[in-house]
């Protein structure tokens, strides 16, 4: 993308990662903002378009920490969370990775209480 090279062809990216593939079918709203690989989003309607930044896998913890543990607006829940994320930065299996995250938080799981349902004793 740096060298403003062409589309690479199917065959040499196919034996690639999936992440690879993700990003090679977006190639067209990819683009170098200030040294920054963004993904360029348009309104449906056409009329509008904003940046997201294309955040590395490296990185990933340090945004989500930001965005689900943030002091400003923290532990918001899955859907909230990747509202906001969404908003600003984009990867492959983001919604995965925030899913995960929202799962591995223990402030989050103590407030939501325990998945399964106790039942009363049977009497007779």
């Amino acid at each position: 993308m740096k060298a403003s090279a062409p589309k690479p062809k199917w065959r040499n990216v196919s034996a690639m990662s999936s992440t690879t593939k993700s990003y090679w079918a977006q190639w067209d709203s990819l683009l170098i903002h200030g040294g920054v690989l963004c993904r360029k989003l348009e309104n449906a309607r056409g009329g509008s378009c904003h940046l997201q930044m294309v955040v590395p896998k490296a990185k990933v913890p340090d945004v989500l920490q930001l965005y689900h543990n943030g002091c400003s607006e923290g532990h918001l829940g899955v859907k909230r969370t990747l509202l906001k994320i969404r908003d600003r930065f984009n990867w492959v299996h983001c919604r995965n990775d925030v899913e995960d995250w929202y799962r591995k938080c223990s402030i989050c799981a103590a407030v939501k209480g325990p998945q399964t349902r106790s039942r009363g004793a049977l009497k007779l």
